[in-house]
């Protein structure tokens, strides 16, 4: 797995905001088990993560991905989560894993990454004989406090 950084870009005009692009993972036939992409990404000091899928839909029934991150050099990663509305007086935790079922490019909304040192994605296909490719690309952002 290689480390891949945001490349700053900045504008002379308009607010001092930096952004960036990384591939995580180039076009790459899915397996029946979660395997993270080829990369990570730094990305201490950004605010949000936003990812971009490329599925191209195989014999498996869908292609499930899950955002992950570290904070020790990438020795042990851990999911991002999913809180649900509070109902009463619990609010079910779970790990926020995607799932697209047909051919698909997308971009979702920006992830917080903030406290994060490194990210990445998690990917498999389920069902049948996974046979379809997934693309990961990522953008981060940092937006300045207004002062």
């Amino acid at each position: 797995m290689a480390l891949v950084y945001f490349p700053a870009c900045g504008t002379t005009q308009g607010p001092n905001t930096v952004t960036g692009d990384a591939t995580l993972q180039a076009v790459t036939t899915l397996t029946g088990t979660y395997a993270e992409t080829t990369n990570h990404v730094l990305v201490k000091g950004f605010a949000t993560a936003s990812v971009t899928l490329v599925y191209a839909k195989g014999n498996e029934d869908s292609c499930e991905v899950k955002f992950e991150r570290s904070n020790d050099g990438g020795t042990t990663w851990y999911a991002l989560a999913y809180k649900a509305a509070q109902s009463s007086s619990v609010a079910a935790i779970s790990t926020d894993v995607g799932q697209m079922t047909a051919t698909l490019t997308v971009t979702l909304p920006p992830l917080s990454v903030l406290g994060c040192a490194l990210f990445r994605v998690s990917a498999k296909g389920t069902g049948g004989g996974p046979t379809g490719t997934l693309a990961v690309y990522a953008s981060g952002g940092i937006t300045p406090v207004a002062v």
